[in-house]
């Protein structure tokens, strides 16, 4: 069985305006290198040189006066698939917005994205947090599903918000609420890895190739289950041809490879 799709889960684009200044605002908290100008025509380039036929773009709302705009955005990028590669994106709201369900709801019924992308480390919360009670309830009355950075993150030394253990409490509270957890669920909290495989939720890939041997991403994956493990990449902090090239190395059959590369994205986003 020959691979013929790749879709990339774990993407992060700017408005032309504000990309440089994304990418080098990052670069100053963390000395990482990046493959692409964080522009949405930059992902598709990078993309395109991958053979990657679709991305998904992760946003994150840094202060509750940015919803708007952010989410307007999000679904402009999501109305504009026709050109090759094709860019969605997901929405996002931060803890602190007020009636976040109608936000929620508007993410969803007016501006049609399928999630919400939120990050611990950032937007500063915990998933224990019991006040954020309404973030979780809105996302299950509107069909949303969550994708979250999880363990560390190399912008931040200190200890993080979320980690396997929370995650796998937070889900066992909530467990119609479909879960994407970014970097295997553990980034450089390795060892917890293990807390999390078996439960209903997705893994996704990103940034994790320099980290985890190869022997031990295949055991991760044959335990979890394919179906529940999404092939992403973090560009442009992530080097997608690469990324995409070592992934494909792994020694996993076609058919589970089919569904990491595209088949359980294309379930998750309702993709056509």
């Amino acid at each position: 069985m020959k691979i013929m799709k790749y879709f990339d889960i774990h993407c992060h684009c700017y408005p032309d305006k504000v990309a440089a200044i994304a990418v080098e605002n990052s670069q100053k908290k963390a000395d990482v290198k990046v493959y692409s100008d964080a522009t949405v025509k930059g992902l598709q380039k990078s993309a395109r040189a991958a053979n990657i036929s679709g991305c998904l773009n992760l946003p994150v709302v840094m202060n509750v006066d940015s919803t708007i705009a952010v989410n307007e955005w999000a679904a402009k990028i999501n109305n504009d698939v026709e050109n090759f590669p094709e860019i969605y994106s997901l929405g996002s709201v931060h803890p602190n917005t007020k009636n976040i369900k109608d936000v929620l709801k508007w993410i969803r019924n007016d501006l049609g994205l399928k999630g919400i992308k939120l990050h611990p480390e950032y937007q500063k919360f915990k998933f224990e947090d019991l006040n954020l009670r309404a973030i979780w309830e809105g996302c299950i009355e509107n069909n949303l599903f969550i994708l979250t950075h999880t363990g560390r993150d190399i912008s931040f030394p200190e200890v993080p918000n979320s980690n396997p253990r929370s995650l796998l409490q937070f889900h066992e509270r909530y467990p119609e609420l479909t879960l994407v957890l970014g970097h295997f669920g553990s980034w450089n909290l390795w060892d917890d890895i293990d807390l999390l495989i078996g439960q209903n939720l997705y893994l996704d890939t990103a940034f994790i190739l320099p980290f985890l041997s190869k022997e031990r991403i295949v055991e991760v994956i044959r335990k979890h289950g394919a179906d529940k493990i999404i092939f992403g990449t973090d560009t442009p902090w992530g080097n997608q041809k690469k990324d995409l090239e070592e992934f494909d190395e792994l020694p996993l059959t076609d058919a589970e490879k089919k569904l990491i590369f595209y088949e359980n994205a294309k379930k998750l986003l309702d993709l056509k």
